[in-house]
């Protein structure tokens, strides 16, 4: 057991170290002295509770909280594309997988579907000046690119890398004569730690496929194999999709975000890749989201978005 470990977004903590943060936030006020009963049984608490002020996660007197995020210097990832900041841009897999469709059936301009096929083309990511199409016999002008690779990437057709962001350190604090009281209690980033990781073992839980173990893997109905990896082919997904079709009892307009919820452990972009070459095949057919009223945001979401209307949330068989 001592060999569990959880990962949250980048961040890994020793099974102790996570046992320690949650037993200290069920006392009142998340607030303790290390001598407290509470800690006994911990042989390297001062060991553990250090390495926890280290990455910000509970705070002692005296100390500032989370004092290794003020003072590291990492890359910014811009949240909102901004062309200002874009250093480079490359084709998705999923636009790869868009333009062996037919562009007559798809809601994609001519502008859009050069850009596209230009970054296909290269096959590298190129800066957006590199970016020279025509339209017509007319060159495209560099404001209408940027315009187009922000929809491109919204629609999650295009990578981009940003350029990174100085982050200015602060100034050294002044020297003070205070002394710690030996209290500490969790901090914001602590609490929001516990929250993440029981939102993923909710989400396990109320998968009907989960298998909570120290190796957490998602399990699947016959007739696919036991074990679903990334290396799922395309005959299994389809037949997963009848299966879910039939449990939904979805009248083959099976909503995307039960076959998500299903493949957990299969990436995004992936199960994207996969359902477009199951469209190119005439497997399947993805039909957009018209009326939002039935479903949650976090359903809605689950869709595959477009550079127009609303998103491909719906999974028809097609039937011959």
């Amino acid at each position: 057991m001592e060999q569990f470990t959880t990962e949250l977004k980048g961040d890994r903590m020793e099974f102790t170290h996570l046992k320690f943060l949650l037993r200290l936030s069920d006392l009142p006020n998340g607030r303790s002295k290390l001598a407290a009963i509470s800690f006994r049984e911990f042989e390297d608490k001062a060991q553990i509770s250090q390495d926890l002020a280290n990455d910000g996660l509970i705070a002692f007197d005296g100390a500032p909280v989370a004092p290794i995020e003020t003072v590291v210097e990492q890359p910014q990832i811009p949240q909102v594309f901004d062309i200002k900041k874009v250093e480079t841009v490359g084709i998705a897999p999923t636009g790869q997988e868009l333009l062996k469709l037919d562009s007559k059936q798809l809601p994609i301009a001519e502008g859009e579907l050069k850009v596209l096929e230009e970054l296909a083309k290269t096959g590298k990511m190129l800066k957006p000046t590199e970016i020279v199409v025509k339209v017509g016999t007319k060159k495209l002008a560099a404001g209408d690119r940027n315009i187009i690779l922000e929809k491109l990437h919204k629609s999650g057709l295009i990578t981009a890398s940003f350029k990174p962001e100085k982050v200015k350190k602060p100034a050294a604090p002044k020297a003070t004569k205070a002394k710690p009281s030996g209290e500490f209690q969790i901090t914001a980033k602590g609490q929001d730690c516990l929250q993440k990781l029981h939102d993923y073992f909710e989400s396990l839980r109320k998968s009907p496929t989960s298998d909570l173990s120290n190796t957490i893997e998602v399990e699947t109905v016959a007739p696919l194999s036991p074990k679903i990896s990334e290396k799922i082919s395309d005959p299994e997904i389809l037949q997963l999709i009848r299966e879910l079709d039939t449990e939904a009892g979805a009248d083959n307009y099976l909503p995307i975000f039960y076959l998500r919820e299903r493949l957990l452990n299969i990436s995004r972009e992936n199960l994207d890749r996969i359902l477009y070459s199951l469209v190119r095949h005439k497997k399947i057919k993805l039909n957009a989201l018209l009326h939002t009223e039935k479903y949650t945001q976090k359903q809605i979401s689950a869709g595959i978005s477009q550079l127009s209307g609303g998103p491909l949330f719906f999974i028809r068989v097609v039937t011959n």
